[in-house]
This record gives structure tokens, C-alpha cells and sequence, in this order.
């Protein structure tokens, strides 16, 4: 029985992103294109690719349920929780130190007006100007 002669080209092995620190479960491509060219097969399914080339630019590939794939551009950014910045108490005053100042700043004004002739504050008062 004679065998078939197949060309090797025909079946050669999809392309297929090289995995560095297999360990940590992460998976690389070569840029945009080596994420489009990832291979990514069944239906409703889904990968995080992370790429070589630029740093914090991650891609996911995904499949719908007819097979078709998409692929989708992202960048990262580090979140970095900010400490709750604490206010400084000396930067306040006691509502009885303000009261305390406020007298001490009225006092003075109440006193002139004592000697001066005092204006009822519950009427209007006119004050007519003259010119010389």
C-alpha cells in the first residue's frame, strides 16, 4: 500500500506567543499583532494577554458565541492607596478661646462708644453732609 504524500507547510503549527516564567501564569505576545495572532479556540472564551513590547498595555482576546474573536487594547496603572491626611489641631481655635476674642476685640469699641454720643441702632439715621 502505497502512503500519501502530505506537505508539511499544510499542517505547521499556528503561531504561538512564547510564555516567559511559565510559573506565574502569565502570558506575553509580541504587540498588538502577537495578541491578534494568539491563539484562541471554542466558543464564549476568553484571555489576558500582556505585552512584551510596551510596558503597562495588557490585551484581552476574546471569542463570541460564534467563534469570531475580538481583541481589545487596555493600559494599566498602578493604584496606589493614599494615606487620609491628618489635620493638624494647631491650625483651630476652642469655641471658647473665639469667644474670648471676640469680647476682647469688642470691648474696646463698645467703651469708645460710651463716650461719644450714642446713635440709637433700632432707627435709621440720616446724616446730612454740607459742603464748604
Amino acid at each position: 500500500m502505497i502512503q500519501p504524500y502530505y506537505n508539511n507547510s499544510m499542517y505547521s503549527q499556528p503561531y504561538m506567543p512564547k510564555q516567559i516564567d511559565s510559573n506565574n501564569n502569565i502570558i506575553w505576545a509580541d504587540g498588538e499583532v502577537g495578541a491578534k495572532a494568539y491563539p484562541l479556540y471554542g466558543f464564549n472564551s476568553g484571555v489576558i494577554l500582556m505585552d512584551r513590547e510596551e510596558d503597562n498595555i495588557i490585551y484581552i482576546k476574546t471569542t463570541d458565541a460564534q467563534g469570531r474573536p475580538t481583541t481589545q487594547r487596555y493600559k494599566i496603572t498602578l493604584d496606589v492607596k493614599e494615606e487620609p491626611k491628618t489635620e493638624s489641631l494647631s491650625d483651630y481655635v476652642r469655641k471658647d478661646e473665639l469667644q474670648d476674642l471676640i469680647k476682647s476685640i469688642l470691648q474696646p469699641a463698645q467703651e469708645e462708644g460710651k463716650n461719644e454720643s450714642t446713635v440709637s441702632t433700632t432707627q435709621p439715621t440720616i446724616i446730612k453732609r454740607t459742603l464748604t
